[in-house]
């Protein structure tokens, strides 16, 4: 039918051993056997893989959804995204759904993808925000064979976007606007949404019951501190 298809693949690693207990193979390379494994599939968790399975999926074309709530929640464990990433494997980010992830916002799905890869590898480096940040746009769009008409802001594309409002005390300090969109940002930070160029939400932000928000804003040296922060960064790389 020339379409994408979908399959929860590799999820835990008592999935894997039933697999090769059964059919003397790997989820992943069972798909491959089957002829089932091409560009067109889209496999969703992949939690557990061995170094033969990545070399599958990356040879096959095949995509990836990362769903790191969900997997931290029932105790699968974590995909190794930086080893698909490596390999050249398209890995977008996904929910499962709220029956196991209890939520479905993107923004904790960013943060928890980001916070997993660094504290599983001990290394801070691992991840980068501009890595995360494509997971969860135009990587899902190739996944789905869309990317051309959603997943990135271009000329042609649907206008699909979301206004942050980074003025919110959570967000605070803005040093590094994508870091903060990643690790800081949440729900009530979202001032406006657009689908295809429409004005699909208009958030009001509710006031704060101290009427002071701006006073609290600049008396607690929040923003002196950043412009100070940022002082600093600017004379190092100078």
């Amino acid at each position: 039918m020339d379409t994408t298809w979908q399959i929860h693949l590799s999820e835990t690693e008592e999935e894997r051993q039933n697999a090769i207990k059964e059919f003397g193979c790997s989820p992943v390379e069972y798909l491959a056997k089957l002829g089932c494994l091409n560009e067109r599939t889209v496999a969703v968790h992949c939690v557990a893989l061995s170094d033969h399975d990545i070399e599958l999926l990356a040879e096959s074309g095949a995509s990836v959804v990362h769903c790191p709530v969900s997997n931290m929640r029932l105790g699968c464990g974590a995909s190794p995204v930086v080893k698909l990433l490596k390999a050249g494997v398209n890995v977008a980010l996904g929910t499962d759904g709220a029956a196991s992830a209890c939520s479905l916002s993107m923004f904790e799905q960013m943060r928890t993808a980001g916070l997993i890869a660094k504290g599983f590898s001990q290394d801070p480096t691992q991840l980068t925000v501009n890595q995360i940040i494509r997971m969860a746009t135009i990587n899902g769009a190739n996944a789905l064979k869309l990317d051309r008409e959603v997943g990135s802001l271009a000329v042609g594309k649907s206008a699909d976007l979301a206004a942050i409002d980074m003025s919110q005390l959570v967000t605070m300090p803005v040093l590094d606007v994508f870091s903060n969109v990643i690790y800081a940002v949440e729900a009530q930070c979202i001032h406006q949404v657009w689908a295809s160029g429409c004005l699909v939400a208009n958030i009001q932000q509710e006031k704060l019951l101290r009427p002071d928000r701006g006073k609290l804003l600049t008396k607690s040296n929040i923003m002196s501190w950043q412009n100070r922060v940022c002082e600093i960064l600017r004379d190092d790389f100078n």
